[in-house]
């Protein structure tokens, strides 16, 4: 897995996940050409204490260390650039991506890497990733704040989700998966083919955030009863105190409309590459209704991913990993 920062690996991988309302983390050892889960966790991030003593174990905190950058003035853009040499790169892909970025070419960090497709007469295709430079010091203060001198590799969250859904998931000539990212405050969607990410954008409106202010209308309750409505009656369609479900109703049928939205975004990039799987990872995921729904509205076939699919998990109970195997999608791909 490529990143913005590189440093030696150890003997076990720790994905860091840090959240806007949990941090989760899964340490795996690497043997034999396996990948073997040694350790996760699930924390909110207010617990800044548990956090820290969790990280303070020696095989942690010795070990290589991976977190995730999220922030919304990251950019990923597909962009045909010019057949140059390496050195040359550099600038090309920063003026190709200039216009889609909110402040100046100097206050990003930049990384472009090749699709996978064959080249055109336009050039040759690459995903160009321009990422805010304060979001890069934002984090390293908080790991610092965590006990972590730094975290030798950085990641955003669609590239580590692309990484969990191709080791786990194994896309074959054909394949396209979507995967969905539902989270607290951005919900995100991208495309992995059996050469990684090729497409990414954000969905507006969809996320957990928007969910839990619906339901608090619906219910006339605070925003707090109302997430934990939510956390405690995942289906909440047929719960026993479904109640009102007008705001749910109109949540999943804004969820489809954007996705699909997406969609055709995508094809019409690739008219010939149609989407063969969704993939739904994130808190909001968890909602029961919500893979129906969007495989009967789209019909394509859609599932939560499970990022210990392809993982040795004999060390844990595999009821509890489902349970919550939502919520690592991030920190699975960070890890592998």
């Amino acid at each position: 897995m490529q990143s913005f920062l590189h440093d030696q690996a150890e003997r076990w991988s720790i994905g860091l996940d840090l959240g806007a309302d949990q941090v989760k983390f899964i340490c795996l050892a690497h043997l034999k050409g396996t990948h073997e889960l040694m350790a996760h966790g699930l924390f909110k991030r207010s617990n800044t204490d548990g956090i820290r003593a969790a990280l303070r174990h020696p095989a942690i905190r010795n070990g290589d260390i991976r977190a995730n950058v999220a922030d919304p003035g990251i950019r990923i853009q597909k962009l045909d650039l010019p057949e140059v040499p390496e050195s040359e790169l550099d600038e090309i892909a920063k003026w190709a991506i200039k216009d889609q970025l909110e402040n100046s070419l100097e206050e990003y960090l930049f990384r472009y890497d090749r699709t996978g497709e064959v080249p055109t007469k336009t050039g040759v295709p690459y995903l160009v990733i321009a990422v805010p430079q304060r979001a890069i010091e934002n984090l390293e203060k908080e790991l610092k704040g965590l006990g972590i001198r730094r975290a030798h590799v950085i990641e955003p969250n669609i590239y580590a989700l692309a990484n969990s859904v191709l080791h786990n998931y194994e896309p074959q000539k054909d394949d396209r998966y979507a995967v969905i990212d539902l989270g607290k405050v951005q919900a995100l969607f991208g495309v992995v083919s059996p050469h990684g990410l090729v497409n990414s954008r954000d969905l507006k409106g969809i996320s957990g955030e928007i969910l839990t202010q619906l339901l608090s209308s619906d219910r006339g309750v605070s925003l707090e009863e109302a997430e934990r409505y939510k956390i405690s009656e995942p289906d909440l369609l047929r719960g026993p105190q479904a109640g009102n479900t007008e705001g749910l109703v109109q949540y999943l049928s804004r969820a489809a409309v954007e996705i699909q939205h997406s969609l055709d975004n995508y094809a019409l990039l690739y008219p010939k590459d149609s989407i063969t799987n969704i993939l739904l990872t994130g808190g909001e995921s968890c909602l029961k209704i919500l893979s129906p729904y969007i495989q009967d509205t789209l019909k394509i076939p859609t599932r939560v991913l499970d990022p210990f699919r392809k993982v040795d998990i004999s060390r844990f109970e595999k009821t509890n990993l489902d349970q919550t195997k939502a919520l690592y999608g991030v920190a699975m791909g960070l890890a592998l």
